[in-house]
């Protein structure tokens, strides 16, 4: 087997998991399996996307370090021509995943920002950040 055809199989097998685990399904509190909802927020599947993005990135690295050491590569060597190729690669390979995870945390700091914007204007008294009744100097 060559490298590249090693390297071939191994990005498939880290894009099959990838794909698997996003397709899992999962219980709810009433112990009901079913498909996680598709239309959910970005910012709800951000935890979710992001791990599995990770775990991508760390196991692209992992099997180009594990094929350039069965090749006979020293292990100081596979590391850090595996990191270097791995960085690119997953980024290429993983594109859906990483727009994924780059919507998902653009929608967690607006809402961020939103919430923060809406806790000074009810610290500064202002009308806008307040529901009725709720005014700081009570009236």
């Amino acid at each position: 087997m060559s490298l590249f055809t090693g390297l071939s199989t191994g990005i498939r097998v880290v894009r099959g998991c990838a794909i698997a685990w996003e397709s899992m399904v999962r219980v709810t509190s009433a112990g009901v399996e079913d498909r996680a909802p598709q239309d959910r927020a970005p910012r709800e599947r951000l935890g979710r996307d992001l791990a599995i993005y990770t775990a991508a990135r760390v196991g692209v690295f992992v099997v180009l370090a594990g094929l350039f050491v069965l090749v006979g590569v020293p292990l100081v060597v596979s590391l850090a021509v595996a990191i270097v190729i791995a960085l690119p690669l997953s980024i290429v390979a993983f594109r859906g995943l990483n727009q994924r995870v780059t919507a998902g945390l653009a929608a967690r700091g607006e809402a961020r920002r939103v919430e923060r914007a809406r806790l000074r204007a009810q610290l500064r008294g202002d009308s806008r950040g307040d529901s009725p009744g709720d005014s700081a100097d009570g009236s």
